[in-house]
Formats: C-alpha cells, structure tokens, sequence
C-alpha cells in the first residue's frame, strides 16, 4: 500500500470544507463524493445538501431511493464516520424543476414517501449580468443598458406580460439584438421569469428551512444553454443570504463531472464564454469559503503514460524525460493558442496508478501511450479525446522528434 493510499483510508472527517475529486470515468469518484457528503450531512458537520449538478445522472431523483451497494457503503462510510446503523440509507428530498414550460414532459414524477416535487419560476427583477453572461457570454453594453430600462420601468408587482408588453412597445426596436433572441425571447417562451410577488417562484430560505430535506436541482427538462444561468441563480442566492447572515452557515454544494463547464479551452467558442462566467462565479464563492457554503466536485481526468517522453525545461535547459524521470512540478514546454508561441509554464505530475492505455503512431514514426480520455489538438486548436481519433486525423505536435 502506497503512502498516500495509506493517508486516504486512514482518514476521517471531523470538520468540514470544499472537496475535490479527479479520476477517470468508472473510477468511481461520484460515488465516493456522495458517500463523504452522505458523511458529513449525517455526521451534522454540514445543516443542508443542494444537490446542483449531476452531469449525466439517470437516477432522477436518487437520493429518494435506497442505496443496494452494501460494500460501497461499507467501505467508504467507515472510512469517514462510525455510524449507527449500518446499511444503504433513504433520504428526504426536494426534486426541483425549473419551470421552462416547452420542455417539462407532460407527466411529472408522482411525489412518494421521500419526495416532494417542485416546480418554479424566479423573479427577473433579481437576475443579475453575471447570470446574464452565463446564457450569452460577454454582456455588452447595449444589453447591460436594456436591461437596466426594464429593471426601471417596472416594479415588484410586475410579471412576465409586463417585459413583453415593454419589448413589443417601448422597445421593440431591440427586439433584433442577440440579447433578445437569445436569452430574453426564450425565458418569454417558456414563462420562467416572474415577479417577486409570485408564489411560484423558488423561495430559497424556504428550501434552506427543510434541513432534513436535500435539494436536487433537475436540468433535464432545461434547455442546455440555460442550465449554467440556473445554476449560477441557485447557487449566488444561497451564497448572497449566508454571507448577509439572512441564513444559517454550512451548506453544501454538489457538482458531479464538473469538467462541463471547467473547460478553459471548447470548440464552441460561445460556450466556452458561457463556462468562462459561470467558472467567474465559482472561483469567487470558493475564495471566500469561510462564509459557510461550501462545495463538493468532481471531474474527470485523463494521462498518459508514465514511459512517454516529453519535453522539460531544466535550468533553462530543455530536456526530452520520461514523466516517470521528473518532478512533481515540473517546467514545461505548451502551446499558447492566442499569443500562437510557445511558452513555458509549470505543470503538475500525478500519478493516478495502472490504467488501460492506448498507443498513437504519427506519421513520422513517433508514438505517444495515452489513456482514452488524454485530449490532443487538432491544427485549429480543437481538443480531440484519445477515444474519439481516427486514423489520418491530424494533431498538433511539435516538428522534432520527441
């Protein structure tokens, strides 16, 4: 048993704080995340779950449903408290459902025993441009100051028929815009913005009162540009009444495959300016942790072999090593898309054990051993899984042999 194995099965939470889990997809990273957070909750180190992000669950409403893995439970609850009674538990839940009314099935889960069902629409007059940046990316000025107008021209009595009335009247010449078609023509469609007066909105204090209750937030049936403006409504409102002591400390926020909206680099451009605002948002929650919310994610990881060459950068000398010759932080050699050189910057080495792994042969006869889930790129700076090459493709590579 290695020494940071060692470490991590003697280890035991007494207190609370961010967790952060990498691995390879099947590694069973979500599972141990939900165990540790089933941990603490039962524990009371953390007073109440949002359960923000699933990435591509298909258990729906899970929490709600006993858990059948004994050995996972086992092992991995042992290993973070001594409990009670021993066995898969069953929790109450919140199964909430933005209310995006052309996408919600015509059959809704039917509330049992352990779950409550909700569906909600949030006030515009408390939407923000950082939530806005999360639909439409970058907010210019012509839709900051629309915005603003709307903002202005109405109160808190005023609903969803008041904003059109305003962009079919007063406005109507902005109808033409992005900011328009793209983010406030949907949210119409789909009846998602309210008053602040109306009780379907999404009552965050309510919510936060049920602490034997985990609230599972369901994208489903939101259309996938939106799902990160949900988010970042959710998670900055929570923050926002901790932090004005408007609510009690300790929440815990859950997001599995995180790599969704962690990317720093996407294809779609678009996109990638959406993951870049909401990623904006977390990283200022996250500095500020001692506020009390607290988050749990995990992200899939990807390497390559341990025999691969690559180039470091020694003394201002540059090397061709095998990464299982150099440092923990070793300096490296990488591609700047923007500035279009080469730089040199400092890179981690971490050693994630014996993985299945695939051989790429370049046409000069150089061969890289890499996991399935390692990215190259492509010559327009596309990122291209190792699983998804295909023979004759191109990649990005330096000329000299490595």
């Amino acid at each position: 048993m290695t020494k940071e194995l060692k470490m991590i099965n003697e280890w035991k939470v007494n207190s609370v704080g961010d967790v952060y889990l990498f691995g390879i997809k099947g590694s069973g990273k979500t599972c141990k995340l939900l165990a540790i957070s089933q941990a603490m909750y039962d524990n009371g180190h953390i007073k109440k779950i949002w359960d923000v992000f699933g990435g591509d669950r298909d258990e729906g409403p899970f929490w709600a449903f006993p858990n059948r893995d004994y050995n996972l439970w086992n092992d991995l609850e042992s290993e973070t408290r001594e409990f009670e009674i021993e066995g898969p538990k069953q929790y109450k839940i919140t199964y909430a459902k933005p209310l995006f009314s052309k996408y919600l099935p015509d059959k809704l889960p039917e509330d049992m025993p352990n779950l409550e069902l909700k569906t909600f629409t949030i006030p515009f007059k408390n939407i923000e441009k950082k939530h806005i940046a999360c639909v439409i990316g970058e907010v210019g000025k012509q839709a900051e100051s629309l915005w603003e107008d709307l903002l202005n021209d109405t109160s808190k009595n005023s609903n969803i028929e008041d904003l059109k009335f305003l962009m079919n009247t007063k406005y109507s010449k902005m109808k033409k815009t992005s900011f328009y078609k793209l983010f406030l023509k949907p949210l119409f469609d789909n009846n998602f913005l309210n008053s602040e007066e109306s009780e379907l909105n999404l009552n965050i204090l309510e919510e936060a009162s049920k602490k034997d209750r985990i609230f599972v937030l369901s994208l489903d049936d939101v259309p996938p540009q939106f799902q990160m403006f949900v988010m970042s409504y959710l998670i900055t409102n929570i923050y926002t009444l901790v932090r004005r002591n408007k609510m009690y400390k300790d929440h815990f926020l859950l997001f599995r495959e995180a790599s969704r909206f962690m990317k720093v680099v996407d294809s779609d451009k678009n996109r990638e300016a959406q993951c870049n605002a909401f990623r904006n948002i977390l990283v200022d929650m996250v500095r500020y942790g001692r506020t009390g919310v607290w988050f749990g994610m995990d992200t899939q990881d990807s390497c390559i072999s341990e025999d691969t060459k690559i180039k470091v950068v020694e003394k201002g000398i540059i090397k061709n090593k095998k990464i299982k010759d150099i440092g923990k932080k070793p300096k490296l050699l990488s591609y700047n898309f923007k500035k279009k050189r080469i730089e040199e910057i400092e890179g981690y080495n971490i050693c994630k054990g014996k993985q299945e792994v695939y051989e790429i042969i370049l046409e000069d006869g150089r061969r890289v051993l890499a996991t399935k889930e390692h990215k190259f790129f492509d010559l327009k700076g596309k990122r291209i899984y190792v699983k998804n090459l295909k023979k004759g493709g191109e990649l990005l590579c330096q000329k000299e042999f490595i």
